[in-house]
Order: structure tokens, then C-alpha cells, then sequence
């Protein structure tokens, strides 16, 4: 790598922490809380707290996770604003029948009371976060309660990886396995004496027997009740975002010695990036077909996150910084996604010309944000970046 470009990647990764840390951070540690407690869904385009009618659990456990990943990095404040979003959501999203109900009311109470396997492993991860930042050991124990029900309610009875949703509808969902495997990898490092580890190795098992298709390099999304690719286009689809994620999940797996990212993670960068990647401006396209074809021209903030966490952890693997590229994607993040918005916010989607195609600004994508950051300032320190621009040994 150039100086040039390691200079760029030095530069871009310093001005994204220092966004993090010193406007996102503290306007959704104040504005973006609510003033009955926890945290709003959502805000206006001019960067006001919006009222939808309900607070959905994973919202509040992203930003539970996010703010307690915060406090271990010590950042101020980070601690008081995980607890109070904590405590909204063991008052209000408690489901009856055990685990967590999809949406809170803005006052409290439950408004859609189902169960989703996606918020079941945001909450997981929430806990094994809060729990390293305090020290709470009943954190733990009811995350432990919360893997219990999944078990109970969503497993599957070929032993295949779990329903999505409770009641059942019938179909088997990529996401929420991959969240899962991300918020037990999270519990495993709390309690490594806990019951993560065969659940892991069962989700590393259905990557590679189901989810993942060798023959084209690909991640499926959508499947039937015995796990094969949904009929037609939803069958065909597969998101760029989701492969760089198993690309970065993939490696802190193996990281905790749980398999080989090997060539099934290799494999599904190349596609991402030759087929997902917009060169002329670095974006991310949201769909593209096993084939190659794009389907969609639009891009979601969240893909390009994912595409930096693969980035960094690409580096840290490989020993080859990716300056340029790092450079380039967090250039296009600030110029599509963050100065178009209010300050410590962002735009969510944009099309193929790079407009907004949003009416408000989602709570949820924090998360996605936050985590890219606390990988590319890892980065800084695994690989020694700013030593090698520096030209030291």
C-alpha cells in the first residue's frame, strides 16, 4: 500500500471515530431517548424524535449493546444510557410466555406480543454486552433463560436451526440465524461455560450444510420449511450486506475457535465485491442474483457498514491494510449517508443516483455504525496502520 493511500485510510478512519464519539454517540444518548425512558424508534428528517405508535424491542436491545460496547471503551456517559434503555425494556418487553415480544407501547406495555427469533438474538447480544460493561451477572443468567426458550419455542424438529417466528409461518430465514450465532459469539466470551458453544457449532454446521451455496459463491436469504431456496425470485436474491457480515461473523468465529472462515467466507467476499460493489462511487448495492444480476439499484446504509467490518477484519487476517478501499467506502458513507443529515445522524437508503428515498431517520442503524467504527479503530491498533504510514517497523 502507498503512503498516499495509507495516509487517506488513517485520516477517514480518525474523522469516523471522531463523528462516533463526539456527535453520534451523545445526540442518541439525549435526543434520541424518550422521555417516559428507554429509546424513540425513530426521528424526523430534521432530526426531532418521532412518535410511530409503538417501540420495538430489537431497537432498544441494538442500542442497549451499542451503549454498553461504548462504557467498556470508556466513553462517558455510554453507561447510564444503556441502563435506562435496559430497564424499559425488562418493564415492557417481556413476553407472557417467556422471551420478547416484537413492539413496545411509547408509554410501556406490549403492543405486538409475537415472537421473533431476530429480536430474540438483538436481546442476547444486549445482555452479554450490558453484562461486560457492569459486571451483572443476573444479565447472563437471563440470557441464558432467553436461549432456553428459543430452544423451547423455535426449534426445529430435524434439529436444523430454528423457526423465525412464533406462531410459525412457515418459511426458514438467513437473518435472524445469522444475529443469533453474532449474540451467542457475545455470550460464549461472558460465559464460556454456558450454553453457547453447541448452539454455535449447530449454527456454523447449518452455514455450511444449508445456508451457504458452494456452487455459486452465495448466501441464500429465504427458504421453505425444509430449507430449500424459496420459489422464485426470493429464492434467487441474495444481499451483498449480509455476505460481507458473514464474512466479518465467519472470522470472529473462527477467532474464538469456532471453524475455519476458510473458503466458503473468501467466496462469498469475491461476489460481494464484484457484484454488489458500485465502483464508481463504492456503494453497495442492496440485491443482486446468485447469477450476478443486480436487482435492485438502491443501497442501504447498513450494506456499506458491513462492507468496512469485512474490510477490517480482512486487514487484520491478511496483514494487507485495504487503505484505499477503507478510504473510499468511509468517504462515500460521509458524503451519502452522513453530511446530508442532521448532526450525529444519517440517511438510511438512497437510490441509484444517490438521493434519499427515506421519510425518517431509523434508531436501529446505530448499531450497524457503531460496531464498523469499533472494528476500523481495532484496526488501527491490531495491524499498526498508523505506524505503517508513519514508515516505522
Amino acid at each position: 500500500m502507498t503512503d498516499a493511500a495509507a495516509a487517506s485510510a488513517v485520516s477517514a478512519i480518525r474523522d469516523f471515530g471522531r463523528w462516533m464519539q463526539e456527535e453520534a454517540l451523545p445526540f442518541w444518548s439525549t435526543t434520541g431517548r424518550a422521555p417516559e425512558g428507554g429509546f424513540v424508534e425513530r426521528l424526523t428528517l430534521d432530526g426531532r424524535p418521532d412518535r410511530p405508535g409503538f417501540r420495538r424491542v430489537r431497537v432498544h436491545a441494538r442500542q442497549i449493546y451499542v451503549f454498553s460496547h461504548a462504557h467498556v471503551l470508556g466513553v462517558p456517559g455510554a453507561m447510564e444510557a444503556a441502563r435506562d434503555g435496559l430497564d424499559f425494556l425488562l418493564a415492557n418487553g417481556r413476553s407472557p410466555e417467556g422471551g420478547w415480544v416484537v413492539k413496545m407501547g411509547e408509554e410501556g406495555g406490549i403492543v405486538d406480543g409475537e415472537l421473533d427469533l431476530y429480536d430474540q438474538a438483538f436481546v442476547i447480544l444486549a445482555l452479554a454486552w450490558w453484562s461486560r460493561a457492569s459486571g451483572d451477572a443476573s444479565a447472563v443468567a437471563l440470557a441464558h433463560e432467553t436461549l432456553a426458550m428459543i430452544e423451547t419455542v423455535f426449534a426445529r424438529p430435524d434439529g436444523r436451526g430454528y423457526l423465525s417466528r412464533h406462531p410459525d409461518r412457515g418459511e426458514g430465514l438467513q437473518n435472524p440465524h445469522m444475529h443469533l450465532l453474532e449474540a451467542l459469539l457475545a455470550l460464549h466470551q461472558v460465559a464460556p461455560d454456558g450454553p453457547a458453544a453447541p448452539r454455535i457449532v449447530m449454527l456454523r454446521r447449518l452455514f455450511a450444510e444449508v445456508l451457504f451455496d458452494a456452487a455459486t459463491g452465495t448466501l441464500g436469504e429465504r427458504f421453505d420449511r425444509g430449507w430449500r431456496p424459496a420459489p422464485g425470485r426470493d429464492g434467487e436474491i441474495v444481499e451483498p450486506g449480509h455476505h460481507y457480515e458473514w464474512y466479518w461473523l465467519l472470522h470472529m468465529a473462527e477467532r474464538q475457535g469456532f471453524g475455519d472462515a476458510g473458503d466458503a467466507a473468501e467466496a462469498l467476499f469475491r461476489h460481494a465485491e464484484t457484484h454488489g460493489l458500485e465502483p464508481d462511487t463504492a456503494l453497495i448495492h442492496d440485491e443482486v442474483g446468485r447469477d450476478g444480476r443486480r436487482l435492485s439499484e438502491a443501497h442501504r446504509l447498513w450494506a456499506q457498514t458491513e462492507r468496512l467490518k469485512a474490510l477490517a477484519v480482512r486487514a487484520q487476517v491478511t496483514g494487507c491494510s485495504n487503505g484505499a478501499a477503507i478510504a473510499a467506502a468511509l468517504n462515500a458513507l460521509r458524503r451519502y449517508y452522513i453530511d446530508p443529515a442532521p448532526r450525529g445522524a444519517w440517511i438510511d437508503h438512497v437510490d441509484a443516483s444517490g438521493r434519499p428515498t427515506v421519510t425518517s431517520i431509523p434508531a436501529s442503524t446505530l448499531y450497524h455504525l457503531f460496531l464498523a467504527n469499533a472494528e476500523l479503530q481495532r484496526l488501527l491498533k491490531e495491524i499498526g496502520l498508523e505506524k505503517q504510514f508513519r514508515g516505522q517497523p
